[in-house]
């Protein structure tokens, strides 16, 4: 198996789990980034390029789920692969609620942790490539200026002109022009003219008047 360009990214305070492991991912072909402790891992922060954490869930001071939360406060969409020694039902939900890809029992076999940091990686680059593929379009999208936009820093009409384009503002002196091609009193319905109309409903105008 070749990893390519991913990394893998382990967390865990006992050194023969990081040694058998390490040796492990390198001889299947990944890239291995080790760590002893979950302050030593921050140091890395925030995560770049494509990959997994494979994560101690109990450690000494900052544990695995920790961890988890300040990697989430980064942004990153690093899948994370949880490693536990009691992967009992309990611990398992309370993993996917903290966000894992996976729980896996130590000591764990070795088929099975390739399969699920292969399965990891690929969601992630999957997750990078829609990612790059939206942002692709968003800036080309931000490039694009309607025709005639003026005034703008982005291209796109102010609130006013957006107001002008989907309905007509008509001015009180436009009323009579408006009400003489037959429009009545509609023609006011979306400017200053149905004010008019009101008061003169209720008394404020010249017909109240007599």
């Amino acid at each position: 198996m070749d990893g390519g360009d991913a990394t893998v990214l382990l967390v865990d305070d006992e050194s023969e789990v990081r040694e058998g492991i390490s040796r492990l991912l390198r001889a299947a072909g990944w890239k291995a980034e080790v760590f002893a402790s979950a302050e030593e891992f921050i140091a890395q922060l925030p995560l770049t390029g494509v990959g997994c954490v494979v994560l101690d869930v109990s450690m000494p001071g900052m544990t695995g789920p920790q961890l988890h939360d300040r990697i989430r406060e980064t942004d990153s969409a690093f899948p994370i692969i949880y490693l536990t020694g009691r992967c009992d039902i309990a611990t398992t939900v309370q993993a996917m609620k903290w966000g894992a890809l996976d729980v896996l029992e130590k000591p764990v076999d070795d088929d099975v942790l390739l399969q699920a940091i292969a399965a990891a990686v690929e969601r992630h680059r999957q997750d990078c490539q829609r990612r790059d593929a939206k942002n692709s379009v968003a800036s080309r999208l931000s490039t694009l200026s309607p025709p005639g936009a003026r005034g703008t820093r982005s291209g796109h009409p102010r609130a006013s002109e957006q107001a002008d384009c989907r309905y007509p503002l008509y001015l009180p002196e436009d009323r009579q022009g408006l009400q003489g091609k037959g429009h009545g009193q509609n023609a006011g319905a979306f400017g200053r003219p149905a004010r008019a109309s009101v008061r003169t409903a209720v008394g404020g105008g010249p017909a109240a008047r007599g």
